[in-house]
C-alpha cells in the first residue's frame, strides 16, 4: 500500500514538474509550495549569517527551478534530484559570501556532511579543475564537446546543428554521457 502512495506521489511530482517544463501558469509556485519545506531543512543544516537567510531561500528556489527544468525521471527520483540541486545552490551562494565566518561555516558544513550522501558525492571533495579533468577523461572529445553545450542549455536541435550531427547521435551521446557520469562519479 505505501509503494502505491509513495508511486501515485511520485506521478503527482512528475506531473507537476512537466507543467513547470511547459511554463504552465502558477506550476512552479505549486512546486516550491512543495518543497519548501526541504529548503528550509537544508538551511537549517548550514551556518551563515541570520542577514543571509532570505538570499539564501532564494537560492534554494533557484536550484529548485533548475532541477525542474533539468529533471529526467528515468535517473532518479525528483526529490532527491531537487534536494541535490538545492543544496548545490545554497553552498554555492555561500561559497561566493565574502565573509570570513560564512567560508568556515561552508567548510564546516561540508566536512560535517556525510560523506555517501547524493550531494556529498556530487560535489565531492576536489576541486573544480580536478573534477573537469576527471570528466574529460572519460569522454571522448565528441562528448565533451556535446556536454559543454549541453549544460549551456542548448536544445538538442541547436547541439546537432553546431556539431554537424542529426539529433539521434546528440541524444545518443548525451544518454551515453550520463550514464558514464553516473557509472564513474557516483
Amino acid at each position: 500500500m505505501t509503494d502505491k502512495l509513495t508511486d501515485a506521489s511520485q506521478t503527482d511530482t512528475n506531473e507537476l514538474v512537466s507543467r513547470v517544463k511547459s511554463s504552465v501558469p502558477g506550476s512552479f509556485e505549486e512546486l516550491s509550495e512543495r518543497f519548501t519545506g526541504m529548503i528550509h531543512k537544508i538551511l537549517s543544516g548550514l551556518g551563515f549569517p541570520p542577514s543571509e537567510k532570505d538570499d539564501l531561500f532564494q537560492e534554494g528556489l533557484i536550484g529548485l527551478y533548475k532541477a525542474a527544468m533539468l529533471y529526467e525521471s528515468e535517473l532518479s527520483s525528483f526529490s532527491t534530484f531537487a534536494y541535490v540541486c538545492i543544496r548545490h545552490g545554497i553552498l554555492s551562494a555561500l561559497r561566493k559570501m565574502p565573509s570570513q565566518t560564512v567560508e568556515s561555516d561552508y567548510e564546516e558544513a561540508l566536512s560535517l556532511s556525510d560523506p555517501t550522501s547524493p550531494e556529498s558525492i556530487f560535489l565531492g571533495k576536489e576541486s573544480h579543475a580536478a573534477l573537469l579533468e576527471r570528466i574529460d577523461g572519460l569522454l571522448s572529445k565528441y562528448e565533451s564537446c556535446i556536454l559543454k553545450y549541453y549544460l549551456s542549455g542548448l536544445p538538442h536541435s541547436e547541439i546537432a546543428r553546431l556539431v554537424g550531427r542529426n539529433v539521434k547521435s546528440v541524444d545518443n551521446a548525451i544518454a551515453r554521457i550520463k550514464h558514464k557520469l553516473s557509472r564513474s562519479l557516483l
